[in-house]
């Protein structure tokens, strides 16, 4: 058994997706492929994810009885405490930062904020989004 979360990905991506696997909710897909098949559909999602995240978890001998491997920079982060993974969600970010964000990408705080918790935003206003965070990071 596997299942197979990805966000902020191509709707190609997640057709070629729908032959091999099934998808009860946007982005979540799941299914019973044999490994060799599993191990080649996630080189493909990694691959072809451009800016979104991937995470998979498939069945493993370990004391929760699964594995996860993630790929992208996801709303989530996985953590390994002991043995146990364990799911991180990012503090929400102050609004005085989301606002200058807003600012230096030229859109609107609401849209920021969309796009820092994961939401789907136009593909235009994502690449000034990302592209004034890179300002950001690389100032500090």
């Amino acid at each position: 058994m596997m299942v197979l979360i990805l966000e902020r990905v191509t709707p190609a991506l997640r057709a070629s997706l729908s032959r091999w696997l099934l998808e009860p909710r946007a982005g979540v897909f799941v299914g019973n492929l044999p490994k060799r098949t599993r191990e080649l559909l996630w080189q493909r999602v990694v691959g072809r994810r451009r800016l979104g995240a991937c995470t998979l978890l498939v069945d493993a001998p370990t004391e929760q009885g699964f594995s996860i491997e993630t790929s992208g920079d996801g709303s989530r982060r996985i953590v390994d405490v002991e043995g146990l993974s364990l799911v991180e969600t990012p503090s929400e970010v102050p609004a005085p930062a989301a606002e200058s964000l807003a600012a230096s990408a030229e859109v609107d705080v609401r849209t920021v904020t969309r796009f820092l918790e994961g939401k789907p935003i136009r593909p235009r206003l994502r690449a000034r989004i990302e592209a004034a965070l890179l300002v950001a990071k690389s100032s500090k």
